[in-house]
């Protein structure tokens, strides 16, 4: 896979990849460390009452969960949420922990996901308002492409070129 970035400081990255997803895919979900802040897996386990979704790190952030997310079987470790890629989502309240300064700290972002749809918001915080008041976003584009945007400046800051 090749890494585009339309940062003019950023050269492109090659990322080398074999094997596949059955020799990767650990026996159970991610469990938090020190270092995480926030953590869903996203199973039907999970879900604590009708509309809130746990916080499995022991920082609390529970979800709302928004516009009718239903579970599915077939999802990466047994039952997942499954959204239907309009308006399902997972509204987190604002907190400092979940804000990001790529000049000052690292960080990681991770997860899975598995979708047939394209055009749609994986991970944001903010809102969209005709693209105003985004910190951060991950998303896929209306030709499939992985864009992140927020990360410094200038637009859709990576693409994976595929």
């Amino acid at each position: 896979m090749t890494v585009t970035s339309n940062d003019e400081n950023n050269p492109l990255v090659t990322i080398d990849l074999e094997g596949s997803v059955a020799d990767a895919r650990s026996p159970w979900p991610y469990q938090e460390d020190y270092h995480t802040v926030l953590l869903y897996h996203f199973n039907a386990a999970e879900i604590i009452s009708d509309t809130l979704l746990m916080d499995v790190s022991d920082k609390g952030y529970d979800g709302i969960l928004r516009s009718g997310i239903s579970s599915s079987s077939n999802g990466y470790y047994g039952d997942a949420l499954s959204f239907d890629g309009i308006d399902d989502f997972v509204e987190v309240a604002s907190n400092t922990d979940l804000v990001f300064d790529i000049g000052q700290e690292s960080y990681s972002i991770e997860f899975l996901f598995r979708t047939d749809t394209l055009a749609q918001v994986l991970v944001s915080k903010g809102f969209d308002n005709n693209d105003q008041d985004i910190e951060y976003r991950i998303s896929i584009n209306n030709f499939g492409k992985l864009e992140i945007e927020g990360f410094g400046s200038g637009g859709p800051q990576v693409n994976d070129d595929s």
